[in-house]
């Protein structure tokens, strides 16, 4: 990998092959596709990316912390067809609802270690999403 930047600063990347990274996207130098940067989460626990409320009405808490999971990792540019071929824009939506369901699964994890599980509040939940 090659530092772009000039001034030393690792804002942008040069990685293997035709990609550079760049402020958590991947872009790939020829086609200008689009994907999002997810190697942060290497080697780490999805349980530590999120903060776990346990104050006032979790449950709550959780339905919009799963929503925003998801809402976060779908940028416009990802599912922008003018950019991106079909098959791009299909792979980036499903990498960001899958990413979203292995965030939301690991906050219900983490609260479920003080809380009961309320399964129909979880179903609620994954409807919402």
């Amino acid at each position: 990998s090659s530092d772009l930047s000039g001034g030393g600063v690792r804002s942008v990347q040069l990685v293997e092959g035709n990609e550079v990274r760049w402020c958590g996207l991947v872009l790939h130098v020829r086609t200008m596709e689009v994907r999002a940067d997810y190697r942060r989460y290497n080697n780490q626990h999805l349980r530590d990316a999120a903060t776990v409320t346990f104050a006032g009405k979790p449950g709550d808490v959780f339905r919009r912390k799963a929503v925003g999971f998801i809402k976060a990792k779908l940028q416009p540019i990802l599912a922008d067809a003018s950019i991106n071929s079909r098959f791009r824009v299909r792979y980036n939506l499903y990498q960001a609802a899958l990413f979203g369901g292995m965030k939301t699964l690991a906050y219900a994890g983490a609260l479920a270690t003080l809380l009961p599980l309320n399964q129909s509040h979880l179903l609620g939940t994954i409807r919402a999403a």
